[in-house]
């Protein structure tokens, strides 16, 4: 799997994933549809939408109940509907408080991309992520190495 920091959104290319706590709702763009679909950020929620691109509002609940265990089942729950909406690109916009969890967050990512179905006789279509862009001003790459490193040993 390639994972490519960004400092910006290189292309509209994928699904754009916008992690969001309740606090910072009223910070996003006016384009989302968020009053109508009654949005409200709850933990592992989430909101679709194409306007200007696919793209996924992912809620992250309330910042001060926000730990590290919270950013690797979110990272999970995350990957799994991505997995089952067969979503094999995208964009992950980091807001500044899951950047100090992003090893957390990203091994709850990708262990859930895991399918027990490669040890199987017939193989079937794999539908797992291959790409992953992070969207933030500054990226830990040695938190992006240990999270790979935790999942290939899922793996395994």
């Amino acid at each position: 799997m390639k994972i490519r920091p960004l400092k910006k959104l290189a292309s509209s290319k994928g699904t754009l994933i916008v992690p969001t706590f309740q606090e910072d709702l009223k910070k996003l763009p006016a384009t989302y549809p968020l009053k109508s679909a009654k949005f409200t950020a709850k933990t592992g929620s989430h909101l679709e939408t194409y306007a200007p691109q696919h793209t996924i509002i992912f809620g992250l609940g309330a910042k001060k109940e926000f730990k590290s265990i919270s950013a690797r089942n979110l990272g999970g729950r995350l990957g799994k509907f991505l997995h089952k909406a067969k979503i094999r690109a995208i964009s992950l916009q980091i807001p500044e408080e899951l950047a100090v969890y992003l090893q957390e967050f990203l091994e709850g990512l990708l262990i859930s991309q895991y399918e027990i179905a490669i040890h199987k006789s017939e193989p079937k279509p794999s539908h797992k992520l291959n790409q992953i862009d992070l969207i933030a001003p500054k990226i830990d790459s040695k938190a992006v190495e240990r999270a790979q490193l935790s999942a290939q040993t899922a793996d395994f």
